[in-house]
């Protein structure tokens, strides 16, 4: 199998207290990651709107994600703590999700309202959600930014 492009993928963030991430190809029906095969669960490729959460610096620290309600619906069994986290934005309930122990984000370059090439998939093993997000907007070096420490590098 060869590795997708960045035109072909989208990245995709296991929902666990240290959320992982992988690059997979846009709408992949299903995926494996650490022995578990990870579904679609049916919800299409629209499933709220994202923000790539960044530093004062530049760099991408995480994810905003204000879920569609059938999406929010499936989030609520989702542990929180440590880098994933629930929260409000005026009335509206958004789950934030970090790379690591840096949470300091600048709004004012952190409001993309991105959408669109997130599926949600589901653990077969595990019961853990994941949820895609696309990244072909951000720019080489935002990429970089995260990609870079996981091990896949979106050329």
């Amino acid at each position: 199998m060869t590795q997708p492009t960045e035109l072909e993928s989208v990245i995709v963030v296991i929902l666990d207290a240290m959320p992982q991430i992988l690059v997979i190809p846009k709408g992949a029906a299903e995926f494996e990651f650490s022995g578990d095969r990870f579904e679609d669960v049916g919800l299409g490729l629209h499933n709220g709107f994202y923000d790539f959460l960044r530093s004062p610096s530049g760099e991408i620290l995480g994810l905003r994600y204000l879920p569609s309600p059938d999406a929010e619906d499936l989030l609520n069994g989702v542990p929180v703590g440590g880098c994933l986290r629930f929260t409000n934005d005026g009335q509206m309930r958004v789950l934030l999700i970090f790379w690591g122990r840096e949470q300091n984000f600048d709004p004012e370059t952190s409001s993309d309202q991105y959408f669109g090439d997130n599926a949600i998939y589901r653990g077969e093993n595990s019961g853990k959600l994941a949820v895609a997000f696309a990244v072909d907007l951000l720019s080489s070096a935002e990429r970089a930014s995260f990609l870079d420490w996981s091990g896949f590098i979106m050329k």
